[in-house]
């Protein structure tokens, strides 16, 4: 910071009492605000872009806080399934999944997405609403609630799981997963591969993607079974148009004479 000279123009070092070049005596509202406003302005400048980046920061992580909390696009089953029929579906998809003996011949199972999202829902609470099941919700940090099943297209199905917090506050959330279903005729297996997962509807970034797909199963079926479950289908086949999803279970292994 520099102080000119009222008499000349020139330009004196910040604490001289006289003009160095004229000697006229130096006033100190002769100050340069060159300098000055150029420092406050870089200042300013400064604090106003931490400032927007704050805000920006703060914006991105509120969005991501609501959206992973707000309801997503869940499926909407117009068709009005009866008990008899859910019941049913319910017991021959899971026993066969388990290799029960008594359903072993089955050899294929259709189901529409309203269906599907009810055998998994039966299954569900019935387990969550048994005496272990309700004792194990006290401690629970998420409980589940409720399961939608929606077909993309022909090859991508996408599961919906709606569970209840239990720790602070009262308050649903939303997780989806979503697979493509790769059918391998050679081998006559069908492998599902995951194609994507979200919170809410914010989408999940794939380093999470993992730990979004385990907590899923988790709540759905105990210890590995989902695994072993897989292995008994061989392929599946999706209609979007009709929104009915088939299930080709593998051969069983034939009785040694």
């Amino acid at each position: 910071m520099e102080i000119q000279c009222d008499k000349c123009g020139n330009q004196n070092p910040l604490g001289a009492i006289f003009c160095r070049t004229c000697g006229e005596k130096l006033e100190m509202k002769e100050l340069n605000p060159k300098v000055s406003n150029s420092a406050t302005k870089s200042k300013m400048s400064s604090f106003v872009l931490r400032q927007l980046i704050s805000l920006i920061v703060f914006i991105l992580i509120a969005l991501i806080g609501v959206g992973a909390f707000l309801k997503q696009d869940v499926p909407s089953y117009e068709d009005e399934l009866k008990k008899d029929v859910v019941v049913k579906k319910q017991k021959y998809l899971f026993n066969r999944l388990n290799k029960v003996s008594k359903y072993m011949r089955l050899k294929k199972l259709s189901l529409t997405e309203a269906e599907a999202a009810a055998v998994v829902n039966y299954d569900l609470k019935s387990r969550w609403e048994s005496d272990e099941g309700k004792a194990a919700a006290v401690d629970a940090i998420v409980v589940p609630q409720e399961f939608y099943v929606k077909i993309l297209d022909s090859e991508r199905l996408k599961f919906i799981l709606r569970v209840k917090l239990n720790k602070g506050f009262e308050t649903d959330l939303y997780s989806s997963v979503t697979y493509k279903i790769v059918n391998d005729e050679e081998a006559g297996t069908a492998e599902f591969v995951l194609d994507g997962t979200s919170q809410g509807w914010v989408p999940v970034p794939t380093v999470a993607s993992m730990t979004i797909q385990a907590n899923f199963k988790s709540m759905l079926a105990e210890s590995d079974k989902p695994e072993e479950m897989v292995k008994q289908i061989a392929s599946i086949e999706l209609d979007p148009e009709e929104g009915l999803i088939v299930i080709n279970f593998v051969e069983p292994p034939k009785k040694k004479k």
